[in-house]
């Protein structure tokens, strides 16, 4: 049904027309459910000021004399007491984590009566505070929450509460109201936070008006949106004071000398390092979900720098184990042909599907290898960039220019990115052979290269359910990324079955975009937006090495004969004898092949440069055939620890109730021998991109003395093990375990951002790695990857370790 026409005035002016829009002209969940004046809302929002500081003031003056015994007190309860302690408390919580997407699936959808979700809008308002999430652990997360909402303002919280009322503002659990031309003031103390300020008003002479300071600084909040934040920090410090109030039940809390004043987060530290608590293994996107007990997630340019900074180290190890490894070849071809959607047609010619899965590899590979190198350069200019400016930054004045160009030309480059990513997701996802039988594909071309794809993943499964919910662009917009992989973290954890090898790379590479998005969304004041061809234009320079594949036209590069069948890059086990010698030389004949042809073909088509900038950061890391023959006479021993065989996969989330233990405490130093080249060790250098990784040659040399467990890491990750690892490819080896082993060697872990962990040496060496999901176990390929990494990083190898 077309809405009515409206017969008065169209001006925003008018109030009666703005009404008419509103529920006539927008999404279900945009339209208010109360059409307020100015004075109605102020008076609102005064009584929620009021009452919001008053609670904060109490709870502050509280944990300044009493936090100690809170901690001691809350910490020695049973997970049992501390459920029956929540439970006794006025404000009724939810039982489990997420209860609002329990709510959501239960009331929302199957033709519910209209109006059931906003009956249960108090689980939307701050779904964090639930019994689960708060009674897990040690119990850290309610500790976590006292602290910091007790120490900062309520502003410093105001953008990540807005993004917990994402979920039920758009699912239409919590409705909208609608005032003309005003904000909510969303930053500042009890004289400005929550106040409602007109569009052409100021908080200071000569500051930007209420418009103004909403639209373009980002320190404005809408009407509905900043009095819903309002109600839900009033609950959440109602809930905080009755339980303070209950576990120092004991104790007088009437007469309380006035709160400290509010801290600086700059100066605030990680409570949990404080406290020392021993933490269990969790994933990306557990840890992701429960930021709401930990200091309010913001802009860091250093988050960005960990972001890019991993995923480049992971796209350049990915590109040199496809160059110097032909099993890595050979399984990476595997997985691209076994989710090509051309096998999905009885027509499509397979020496075609063969150059498809060859031509894939290399672009993706390629393609992720300069877009992240760029894309981490770019944030070290911004990094140098902001140390020019004084921070922090004032929320209502402008930014310099060249340090917000960088930022949006960076913003812009991540979503072009994603943009392809999603695409990537679409293609894998009906092509992955645990779920291509629900799927059917309508090919048009010559060359199958244009396609239509029919189906959709069943209801019943509860993995299958959640991959379908990022194939709608609207449902994605709903569930937010975050909530979509917390989601997926649960239910793959019954059916790891459910996401392939592939699909969990494009998933990761899906999860990184957005947190790097989500990141600079973050930044206050705002990025302001800019035409999408001037910074498109700006950033051609940078991108220029990966024009000629901008242009691929769907004609595949001719592979299939090089490239097929994968068992050429399969080296024979033994016995070593002149036969096995032949079959091996014939394999190292193979890959030198594939990569001549390849690597001619690359450049003929999309250019020179790009290859050759890959060649010069692989210096140093070339592959050469090796000496089979001479391997005949040798006599490898084997290591005297042997590593478990359990096989896992890489995907980026996962394990959300994985109860690992945190590593060992290593009590003694580690015994180190020392031998010399005459040369002393070369200069430390941090983790950043160059054209190519340190050659540590003709330098000190260390060996390390260590125990029988460590020495077995190290094992498996230098594969000193047998031989028939390489066929198996079963070896897996625990995060616990890498985490032991690093710390007896005084490599020092500390987790940066999401699954990024540094471990650093006290003498500055350091090094990155990505902490494995779904299961904390690295894969062999994983461990072949962190071995080679170690050699280029350190010059390590397996002789570097002796049992003591």
């Amino acid at each position: 049904m077309m809405p009515a026409a409206f017969d008065g005035v169209q001006s925003w002016s008018n109030p009666e027309y703005v009404k008419h829009l509103l529920m006539n002209e927008t999404p279900a969940h945009v339209r208010p459910e109360k059409f307020l004046t100015v004075e109605d809302v102020s008076e609102i929002a005064d009584n929620l000021r009021k009452t919001l500081f008053d609670r904060w003031d109490n709870l502050g003056s509280i944990m300044a004399i009493h936090e100690s015994s809170i901690r001691k007190r809350w910490s020695k309860r049973t997970q049992t007491k501390r459920r029956l302690l929540l439970k006794e408390l006025g404000i009724r919580i939810p039982d489990k984590h997420a209860p609002e997407v329990d709510l959501f699936e239960k009331l929302g959808t199957g033709g519910a009566v209209g109006g059931q979700l906003s009956d249960a809008r108090d689980a939307f308002l701050s779904p964090f505070l639930n019994v689960e999430d708060l009674t897990s652990g040690n119990g850290e997360n309610l500790l976590g929450l006292l602290h910091y909402r007790a120490r900062l303002l309520p502003s410093e919280f105001s953008q990540f509460d807005l993004q917990c009322l994402h979920f039920g503002i758009v699912s239409g659990a919590i409705k909208r109201v609608f005032a003309p031309d005003c904000t909510v003031v969303g930053i500042g103390g009890r004289e400005s936070y929550g106040q409602i300020l007109p569009n052409d008003c100021t908080l200071r002479l000569g500051g930007p008006d209420g418009f103004t300071l909403e639209w373009t600084y980002g320190a404005g909040i809408q009407i509905s949106e900043g009095l819903a934040i309002l109600e839900a920090q009033v609950k959440l410090l109602s809930f905080l004071l009755q339980l303070v109030r209950r576990i120092l039940i004991d104790l007088d809390l009437t007469s309380m000398p006035p709160p400290p004043p509010p801290a600086n987060i700059d100066d605030m530290t990680d409570l949990l390092s404080e406290l020392s608590m021993p933490q269990e293994w969790s994933s990306f996107a557990k840890k992701h979900s429960l930021r709401a007990y930990s200091l309010p997630h913001r802009f860091l340019p250093s988050d960005l720098a960990v972001l890019t900074g991993a995923q480049y180290e992971i796209a350049k190890d990915h590109l040199i184990d496809l160059r110097t490894d032909p099993m890595y070849l050979a399984e990476q071809l595997t997985l691209h042909l076994d989710h090509r959607i051309e096998r999905l047609s009885k027509e499509a010619p397979l020496s075609l599907i063969h150059d498809r899965a060859a031509t894939f590899l290399l672009l993706d590979a390629y393609n992720a290898f300069d877009f992240w190198n760029t894309a981490h350069i770019l944030v070290q200019e911004i990094i140098a960039e902001e140390q020019k400016l004084k921070l922090p930054l004032p929320r209502d004045e402008d930014l310099p220019s060249i340090y917000e160009c960088l930022l949006k030309d960076l913003r812009q480059l991540i979503r072009g990115y994603r943009v392809k990513t999603e695409h990537r997701y679409k293609t894998t996802l009906c092509g992955s052979p645990p779920l291509r039988r629900h799927f059917q594909v309508q090919f048009s071309g010559s060359n199958f290269s244009q396609n239509k794809i029919h189906g959709s993943l069943p209801k019943g499964d509860r993995a299958m359910h959640i991959l379908r919910i990022l194939l709608d662009v609207d449902q994605t917009h709903l569930w937010q990324v975050s909530r979509i992989f917390d989601e997926l973290d649960r239910a793959v954890a019954d059916n790891p079955d459910r996401v392939s090898p592939l699909l969990a790379d494009v998933l990761f590479d899906y999860g990184s975009c957005t947190d790097i998005l989500e990141t600079i969304d973050l930044h206050r004041p705002l990025i302001s937006e800019e035409q999408e061809e001037v910074i498109v234009k700006r950033l051609a320079q940078r991108l220029s090495r990966l024009e000629g594949m901008q242009r691929f036209d769907g004609q595949d590069l001719p592979l299939h004969r090089v490239a097929f069948p994968v068992s050429k890059f399969v080296y024979r086990k033994g016995p070593k004898t002149e036969e096995w010698a032949e079959k091996c030389e014939k394999v190292d004949a193979s890959f030198a092949e594939f990569w001549k042809i390849a690597e001619g073909l690359l450049k003929s088509k999309y250019g020179k440069d790009l290859s050759a900038f890959a060649e010069d950061t692989c210096v140093g890391n070339g592959w050469e055939a090796t000496n089979w023959k001479a391997q005949i006479r040798r006599n490898i021993a084997r290591p005297p620890a042997s590593l478990s065989t359990d096989g896992n996969r890489t995907i980026p989330f996962g394990g959300a109730e994985q109860t690992s233990t945190s590593p060992t405490l290593i009590r003694t130093e580690p015994k180190m021998k020392m031998k010399t080249t005459g040369k002393p060790l070369v200069s430390v250098v941090d983790e950043a991109i160059v054209p190519g990784d340190l050659h540590l040659m003709d330098q000190t040399i260390f060996t390390f003395e260590v125990s029988k467990r460590v020495f077995s890491v190290f094992a498996g990750i230098f594969r000193t093990a047998d031989d028939s690892e390489i066929h198996s490819q079963q070896t897996s080896l625990a995060w616990k375990e890498v985490l032991h082993a690093f710390a007896a060697i005084k490599f020092r872990g500390t987790q940066l951002h999401g699954s990024v962990w540094r471990f650093e040496h006290s003498d500055g060496r350091n090094i990155n790695f990505h902490s494995p999901h779904p299961y904390p176990k690295y894969t062999f390929w994983q461990l072949r990857r962190m071995g080679r990494r170690l050699t280029r990083r350190f010059g390590w190898g397996a002789e570097t370790f002796v049992l003591a």
